[in-house]
């Protein structure tokens, strides 16, 4: 007997806060509107307080790239001759034993397709990083005067 009472009161008691919790609500909704205005207003001004703080950094950041940048586009210009003899190899092989269909003997070194591995290592170069003698038709034109002179070798004719 003594639980129905008291679960009536809990009931009055939860009814009780929830009428007043709905009547402060518009108060409360407007007064977490003012502090989101307040919030807007204080994030708007710290972008122009950053600018001289960015600006340094920025000077700093691009000092400190600046030679890294030159000495990786100048480590990355080295790998054109070796990139054009693989691009080379292809055209030795297209021009000898074709692409495919070619019988390989046991223990011959089966070739990679160099054209390939090339083009996807150049794609993965960022522009400000690609030297000329990396661009595709010069990598072509390398591996063309290193090509031309084997094929012609190999097929027993003079190349003009």
């Amino acid at each position: 007997m003594t639980s129905a009472p008291k679960t009536r009161s809990n009931a009055n008691r939860r009814a009780e806060r929830r009428r007043k919790l709905d009547e402060n609500a518009p108060a409360l909704i407007a007064a977490i509107k003012l502090q989101q205005g307040v919030i807007a207003k204080a994030e708007a001004a710290i972008p122009p307080l950053q600018v001289p703080l960015a600006a340094a950094s920025l000077r700093l950041i691009a000092e400190v790239q600046g030679d890294a940048l030159n000495e990786t586009r100048k480590g990355i210009e080295q790998l054109a001759p070796a990139l054009a003899r693989l691009i080379a190899a292809d055209h030795v092989m297209a021009g000898t034993v074709g692409t495919s269909g070619f019988p390989v003997p046991p223990g011959a070194p089966l070739p990679i397709k160099g054209s390939l591995l090339v083009e996807r290592l150049i794609k993965a170069i960022p522009d400000a990083l690609m030297p000329d003698a990396l661009k595709a038709e010069n990598l072509a034109a390398a591996a063309r005067a290193i090509s031309a002179p084997i094929i012609s070798k190999v097929k027993g004719t003079k190349n003009d």
